[in-house]
C-alpha cells in the first residue's frame, strides 16, 4: 500500500502478533551447530523429493454446526508461489497459501480440526496460539497421505498465530507453515457500531529456499504483506510482493479502518 493511501486510514482496532515461534512463554529452543548441520541435510534431501511437486491450491473447508460447533479442514501442501516478478518460490504451505487461509471463530467456540498431509516425504501438524493449552497427542504429527482430527477450544478472543509445530519449526514456518486465526469477541468489539471497513494484513519474509543457516542468519530476500479476505469480495493475496501495490486496500475520506495486522 502506498503511503498517501494509508494516510487515509483512521485505525480504530489494531491487534498484532508476534512472528516469534512460543508456546506458554516458553522460548523455542537454539539448535546447537551439530543440531543445525543435521538439519540442513535434512533440508538438502527434502529439495530433492519436492523436485518437480506443485500440488494446486485448496480451498479452505469450514462449517458451522450448531451454535459453538466449528468444523475446519486444512491441507499441508508443496505449491509454487511467485513472490516476485517471474520469482518462483516452492513454498510450504496450508492448502497452497503463504501465509496459510484467514480462520476467524467465535470466542467459545469448539473448532473441529482436521489436517490433511498432501506433502509426499515429510510431516506436518497444526499449532493454534489461540489455544491456551498445555502440548499434548493433538499436537502430534500427520505423517505424509495421512490425516489428523483434533479438537481444540476458543476460549481466549484476539488476533493469534497459527503455524507448523512440526521440528524444526522454524524451518516449516520459514517455508511458508503460517497463518493468523482470530477469535472473536462473544460480545462483539466496543467500536463494531464506528467501523465502515475491515482488513487483515499479514508481514512474512522470504530467505534463499529451504536453507536453514539463512533463515537463522540471513537477511530476507523479500519482506511481504499479504491481505487475507474477511468475506467473499475482500482483497485475498498470496505473499508476494506485488498485488497490493497494484491494487491497493481502499478507504474514502473520514471512514474508519479496523485492521487486524499479524
Amino acid at each position: 500500500m502506498n503511503r498517501n493511501g494509508s494516510a487515509l486510514l483512521s485505525i480504530v482496532l489494531a491487534a498484532s502478533l508476534l512472528a516469534a515461534c512460543n508456546n506458554g512463554g516458553e522460548q523455542v529452543k537454539v539448535e546447537s551447530k551439530s543440531e543445525t548441520a543435521a538439519t540442513q541435510q535434512q533440508a538438502t534431501n527434502v529439495l530433492a523429493a519436492h523436485k518437480g511437486v506443485n500440488q494446486a491450491p485448496v480451498p479452505l473447508k469450514m462449517e458451522r454446526i450448531g451454535p459453538h460447533d466449528v468444523h475446519i479442514e486444512m491441507t499441508a501442501q508443496i505449491t509454487d508461489i511467485e513472490i516476485d516478478k517471474g520469482k518462483i518460490y516452492k513454498a510450504w504451505t496450508f492448502n497452497g497459501q503463504a501465509p496459510g487461509p484467514l480462520v476467524v471463530v467465535n470466542e467459545g467456540d469448539t473448532i473441529h480440526f482436521t489436517l490433511k498431509n498432501m506433502d509426499p516425504v515429510i510431516p506436518h501438524s497444526m499449532d493454534f496460539h489461540a489455544v491456551h493449552a498445555a502440548p499434548s497427542k493433538d499436537f502430534i504429527d500427520v505423517m505424509p497421505n495421512k490425516s489428523g482430527t483434533f479438537t481444540y477450544p476458543a476460549n481466549n478472543p484476539g488476533v493469534f498465530m497459527y503455524h507448523c509445530g512440526t521440528k524444526p519449526v522454524l524451518q516449516h514456518i520459514a517455508n511458508g507453515m503460517h497463518g493468523v486465526i482470530i477469535v472473536k469477541p462473544k460480545n462483539g468489539y466496543p467500536t463494531d457500531k464506528e467501523v465502515d471497513r475491515e482488513y487483515v494484513l499479514i508481514q512474512n519474509e522470504w530467505y534463499k529456499y529451504n536453507d536453514m543457516n539463512d533463515f537463522q542468519n540471513g537477511v530476507p530476500s523479500y519482506v511481504v504483506f499479504s491481505a487475507k479476505a474477511l468475506k467473499p469480495g475482500d482483497p485475498n493475496t498470496n505473499g508476494d510482493t506485488f498485488t497490493l501495490k497494484e491494487k491497493p486496500l481502499l478507504a474514502k475520506v473520514g471512514e474508519k479502518i479496523r485492521l487486524f495486522e499479524g
